[in-house]
């Protein structure tokens, strides 16, 4: 078996870690609209429904 030279490799994750925080941030947002909208207790079934499953469409990858 050979052996493998040694690789000297840099990665960078700024981007990836400053998404994730907007990923968060625009959660955050969401979140606190979701819970206004149901306590306003306006809140229609289907309506609900519909976004339920928009949302769920969200987690799943494409």
């Amino acid at each position: 078996m050979e052996a493998l030279p040694e690789l000297s490799l840099t990665v960078d994750l700024s981007r990836l870690v400053e998404s994730t925080r907007e990923l968060d941030d625009d959660a955050a947002v969401l979140v606190a609209a979701r819970e206004r909208w149901l306590g306003s207790g306006e809140v229609d079934a289907a309506e609900a429904e519909a976004v339920n499953r928009a949302l769920i469409g969200l987690e799943r990858p494409g």
